[in-house]
């Protein structure tokens, strides 16, 4: 997910981005997040974020994204500040994208 993590911040000038599978193996769907310090609960980005994010990672490596969420604050590691837990990014994104509350 680092690379695709990259790019998405090089494009949208952010600190933070974390890239997450959601679904069950093997059809898992590309989700990004993106923290923004705006909401505390995943939010949809807004559209505009949403098409940059899309587009950068389609021309960069031709997957389609299913969603792109901001959050204010991605969840880290409690061992390791930097590293980003993805598991707890996929499980807050995930109950939204199915329907239900995040």
């Amino acid at each position: 997910p680092v690379p695709l993590e990259r790019t998405v911040e090089r494009a949208l000038d952010v600190r933070r981005v974390a890239a997450v599978g959601i679904g069950p193996w093997p059809c898992q769907q590309v989700v990004i997040v993106v923290e923004t310090g705006s909401s505390k609960r995943p939010t949809l980005a807004p559209r505009d974020v949403s098409a940059t994010v899309r587009t950068c990672i389609e021309t960069a490596t031709g997957l389609r994204v299913a969603a792109v969420f901001a959050v204010a604050a991605l969840p880290v590691d409690i061992r390791h500040n930097a590293k980003i837990d993805r598991a707890a990014v996929a499980r807050t994104v995930a109950a939204p994208l199915a329907g239900g509350v995040g």
